[in-house]
Formats: structure tokens, C-alpha cells, sequence
């Protein structure tokens, strides 16, 4: 957590092998991307911003496609449950370009079920979500975690972070100001007033 520019963005990437650290050392499950970058990628999965989506293609090609490029086992049967799973049998034939924003972003996190990674990075991914696409994010999420996947996501949203996370990180221009296990709303709103003024920021 934290105001728009504190890092959060950053460090998922940085995780996520999309950019190299101009300092410091990182490591994921103990290996260190600069060295063993196809290992550290192997083990992740990175839904940000963008549904990285190809918007012609309808969810299945697209989950096809995926499914394809990481030689997922047993492929067809995954991306039914897939979609069953984020509710979208019934628009799985349509291209995704006419998708709500909600349903992209079940449709990528469809995508992202299919790899069954060992860490989940997600960037601020209720964004723009309808308290129905919103719910079903929840559900999976907590789901993820019960199956001992590692989710780390971004949020703005304190009663976000109270259900689904056990641990925080605020963030303030690039460094961690406060880390703990999360206990209530009013402990991180607590934190994120005593960050530092930022430049138009919003915690």
C-alpha cells in the first residue's frame, strides 16, 4: 500500500523479472533473477494493469494460447475449470474486445489460474471491478492462498488488504515506511496518514 508513485508498481515488476533493480539484491524463493531468470518466471504469475489479452481472440483461444506457450498439462480440462471457475462459459466464444472491463479481468485471471504458480503478483487488480467481478477476484484469491500459493498484490483499498492479506508493506517514495501483520482498517489507515507529504499522491 501506499500513494500513487510510492514504489508499489515497481517492486511487483521487479519481481516479476520486467525490470532489473538499479541497486540492492532481490531474490524470489531464494534465486536471483539476473542469474536464473527462466527459473524465477517459472514459479510466477503477473496480472497488472493491462490484461496482456489478445482482444480478437475469445477466451478460449486466448487460454488456448497461454496454455500452449507454458505447456500446461491436461490443457482442454484446465481451461474449462478455469472458466467455470471466473463465469465465463457463457461468453467464452465472444471475442474478448467486447468484454466488460470486469470480464477482462476475470478472463486474465483465468489466464492466471492456468499456470498454477507458486507466487501471484497482482497490480491493484479490483480496479474498475463491479462489486460481482469484484467478489469473485476475493473468492479466488483467498482460494490461492488456502492451496499455499504466495499472493502479493497492490491495493488502495484497506478493507481489500484487511480480507485478503495476512501482512503489509506501506510504501513512501520508493522505500518501505511501516511493515507488519494486519490486524484491523484502522491500523493501516493509521499508517498511511503518517507517511510523508507526497507530490499529489493518494494513499
Amino acid at each position: 500500500m501506499g500513494p500513487n508513485g510510492a514504489g508499489k508498481t515497481t517492486l511487483l515488476r521487479l519481481c516479476a523479472t520486467l525490470v532489473a533493480p538499479s541497486a540492492g539484491d532481490l531474490r524470489v524463493f531464494g534465486i536471483d533473477p539476473a542469474s536464473d531468470g527462466p527459473a524465477v518466471r517459472a514459479t510466477i504469475a503477473y496480472l497488472g494493469h493491462e490484461s496482456q489479452l489478445y482482444g480478437d481472440l475469445n477466451a478460449i483461444e486466448n487460454l488456448n494460447f497461454t496454455a500452449r506457450l507454458h505447456r500446461v498439462e491436461n490443457a482442454e480440462a484446465a481451461i474449462a475449470v478455469a472458466l467455470e471457475r471466473c463465469g465465463l462459459v457463457g461468453a467464452s466464444r465472444r471475442p474478448v474486445r467486447t468484454y466488460s472491463r470486469g470480464m477482462q479481468q476475470r478472463c486474465a485471471l483465468a489466464r492466471v489460474l492456468l499456470l498454477r504458480p507458486r507466487l501471484l503478483l497482482l497490480d491493484e487488480p479490483s480496479t474498475g471491478l463491479d462489486s460481482e467481478a469484484k467478489a469473485t477476484l476475493h473468492e479466488i484469491v483467498t482460494e490461492l492462498r488456502r492451496a499455499k500459493t504466495t499472493v502479493v498484490l497492490t491495493t488502495h483499498d484497506s478493507a481489500e488488504a484487511v480480507r485478503l492479506c495476512e501482512a503489509a508493506a506501506v510504501l513512501s517514495r520508493g522505500r518501505v515506511h511501516w511493515h507488519g501483520r494486519i490486524e484491523n482498517e484502522s491500523q493501516l489507515a493509521e499508517q498511511l496518514a503518517a507517511l510523508p507529504a507526497s507530490r499529489g499522491g493518494q494513499p
